[in-house]
Parts: structure tokens; C-alpha cells; sequence
């Protein structure tokens, strides 16, 4: 399940549109798409409604995700994590049942 979890995730990070950005409605369809994959790569905020966005670089920092690309390579290290004793106890069990 959590193997189906990860690829879940990482399809739609990596082949669909992994976040959506707010950008001025005067920009091209092409800058959009740019702005996007540098919002991706290179910095993702978190900023609740009701607050204004900070404009200081060290407050921002403070509302800053950096784990955001790495969610779905933890999952499939998480679910190896799970299935690799499961292999280990099946191989001794089948080398002992003989």
C-alpha cells in the first residue's frame, strides 16, 4: 500500500503538474510553466490565507518546505524498509521448513 502510495505521488510530481503558483494574469503560458518548475526545484513556501507573504528573506525561510521533492523517494524507502525483513523471515522460513 505504501509502495502504491509512492508511485502515486511521484507520478503526479514528476509526469502531471506537481504545484500550481500564483502568477500575474499578464504572463504568457510559457513563463508560467517556467515559474513553476523553478518553484519546484528551487524554493516552496507555505504562507497561511490570512497571512500577507513575507517579503524579508529570513521570514520567508521561516515558511519555507524543503522536503517537498523528497516525499516520494521516503515512501519507496519507507516501503522497502517494511518489505525487506518481510523477504529475510520468508527466506530463513522456507530454508528451515526443508
Amino acid at each position: 500500500m505504501l509502495l502504491i502510495c509512492a508511485i502515486t505521488v511521484a507520478a503526479k510530481q514528476y509526469v502531471g503538474e506537481p504545484l500550481q503558483c500564483w502568477v500575474p494574469a499578464e504572463f504568457q503560458s510559457s513563463w508560467e510553466q517556467y515559474i513553476e518548475n523553478f518553484c519546484f526545484v528551487e524554493s516552496t513556501y507555505f504562507v497561511p490565507f490570512v497571512d500577507d507573504m513575507p517579503m524579508d528573506a529570513t521570514k520567508r525561510d521561516q515558511h519555507q518546505i524543503q522536503y517537498y521533492q523528497w516525499i516520494p523517494f521516503i515512501l519507496i524507502l519507507q516501503a522497502l524498509l517494511f518489505l525487506i525483513p518481510r523477504a529475510i523471515w520468508t527466506m530463513f522460513n522456507w530454508r528451515t521448513d526443508t
